[in-house]
């Protein structure tokens, strides 16, 4: 290395001795600094970029180190594979169960259809239950309001006599009697009517 160092210098020497002698200006000091800058960076990098041989222990360190490596991702992919297989699995699970469910919606949503037909379908007990209830028999499981409602429009009154007496909306009191199927009395509308003229 010094000796290269040497090589550069005395190359350089005559080309610095006129600007020596010559008691030069500060920009011929610049440039020679910049050449002299210029010449030692190239030396170094010409030091520095040398091939040296590799030492034997580095490289099997270095070979030693690719197997190491080599194995772990091999063993990482076998793990891989084998999550991904878990997964596939348990996908195909899934699948299978949200088919079970649908099957199982599909057949509940039949049974409650044929209840609610079933249920359509009149008996003995619904029609007998259904007559008492419009046509004056028991009204036990109806709101007072509504065997309110059916017991005076029953005596005859109309929906605005009815809406008064209770104290309620003369709408709500229709609506009641028509839920219920109940005419006002022939009387009582004719009463109405007359007192109207």
């Amino acid at each position: 290395m010094q000796t290269e160092l040497a090589q550069v210098l005395a190359a350089a020497e005559p080309a610095l001795a006129p600007v020596v002698s010559s008691g030069a200006g500060i920009k011929e000091w610049i440039a020679l600094g910049a050449a002299i800058g210029l010449g030692g960076t190239v030396l170094l990098w010409a030091l520095l970029t040398r091939q040296r041989p590799v030492p034997g222990h580095a490289r099997d360190g270095a070979e030693k180190l690719a197997r190491e490596l080599i194995d772990e991702l091999e063993s990482r992919a076998e793990r891989l594979e084998a999550l991904l297989e878990g997964a596939d699995r348990r996908i195909n699970e899934l699948r299978s169960l949200e088919q079970r469910a649908e099957q199982a919606r599909r057949a509940a949503l039949r049974t409650s259809e044929n209840v609610a037909s079933r249920e359509t379908t009149s008996s003995p007990a619904r029609e007998a239950a259904h007559h008492a209830t419009h046509h004056g028999g028991q009204s036990q499981g109806l709101p007072s309001l509504h065997r309110d409602v059916l017991d005076l429009a029953r005596t005859g009154l109309n929906s605005i006599e009815i809406a008064r007496r209770l104290s309620v909306p003369t709408g709500q009191v229709e609506l009641i009697m028509n839920l219920h199927a109940v005419r006002p009395a022939a009387h009582a509308d004719s009463a109405r009517t007359s007192s109207i003229s």
